[in-house]
């Protein structure tokens, strides 16, 4: 999936590849990445694992000649206009998790805090590093677990935005609702990839702009409330985007698969259906779209 995106985006050269801990959630795909695009540095965390995922890294590594190395904590690092600094790990740790590498990227006024999978004691040994973590946007620690995102945390980041990476379903009941309840205590913006999909944040130094690709996954819910609403014969497959002064509505679905939605302008809208582009809007507001104006 990494690999299709950045092909899709016209990359075919990495400045650097920061793979956080050694687990498979986080370096699956990572030897077809390392095979397939030129990639200048290689930063992984000192803990290491003797199994297949892991090892395939490895291989792919060699065979591409490529070394790796852990950065130290202050270590700072030049991405075309941005800038990314090193936040952890601070020691050694006996587990994966806590040897996540952790980071905050800025470009601009706009900052983005990467912790890994570090839970509460990692945390507490980035807040006494003394480093600057406020940011716009944090990725949530560990999937959204309550072992992660500490209230002390999070309140010295203040970021306005959460992304919340997990799986729709997933064993582990990923995110918990500690975390989640502090996010939103604190007045925070959500995005989670088990409801919306991929989701892509854009900042050019002063803002940041949001897409989400929620006709990829969404709750059983809001795949049946979508086939009582609007029927649309045959597959549709593609997604377009107008530009941003454009009005949207959502067209679903297949009423068989309901599993994929489709931006159209409104007009086009208004001449393939029988409904009205007022209900278009509102319905595509409901799932959340930025794609429209509020």
């Amino acid at each position: 999936t990494v690999q299709l995106y950045l092909k899709k985006q016209g990359i075919d050269k990495l400045e650097y590849l920061v793979l956080t801990h050694p687990d498979a959630d986080h370096i699956g795909g990572a030897d077809v990445v390392v095979s397939k695009f030129d990639i200048d540095t290689v930063f992984m965390s000192e803990f290491t694992k003797d199994n297949k995922t892991y090892n395939e890294l490895i291989s792919a590594l060699d065979y591409k000649g490529l070394s790796w190395s852990t950065p130290n904590v202050g270590n700072a690092y030049t991405l075309g206009s941005a800038e990314f600094t090193i936040i952890a790990p601070n020691t050694t740790y006996s587990d994966p998790n806590n040897s996540s590498i952790g980071l905050i990227l800025r470009n601009g006024e706009n900052g983005f805090l990467f912790t890994g999978d570090a839970e509460e004691e990692a945390e507490y040994d980035i807040l006494a590093n003394g480093l600057d973590i406020e940011c716009d946007v944090y990725k949530a620690g560990h999937h959204g677990s309550k072992t992660a995102s500490t209230k002390e945390l999070i309140e010295l980041a203040s970021p306005e935005y959460v992304v919340v990476s997990c799986g729709e379903d997933n064993s582990y009941g990923h995110p918990h609702a500690e975390p989640m309840n502090l996010f939103r205590s604190k007045g925070m913006q959500l995005f989670r990839t088990d409801e919306q999909g991929s989701i892509i944040a854009t900042a050019d130094g002063k803002d940041i702009t949001w897409m989400w690709s929620f006709f990829e996954r969404r709750p059983a819910y809001m795949k049946e409330y979508l086939a009582e609403e609007f029927e649309l014969k045959g597959s549709v497959e593609t997604v377009t985007i107008m530009n941003e002064t454009a009005e949207y509505g959502a067209v679903t679905i297949n009423s068989v698969t309901p599993e994929i939605a489709v931006f159209l302008p409104i007009s086009t809208l208004a001449g393939m259906h029988e409904f009205s582009p007022t209900v278009t809007m509102s319905a595509a507001y409901t799932l959340g779209s930025n794609l429209l104006s509020a």
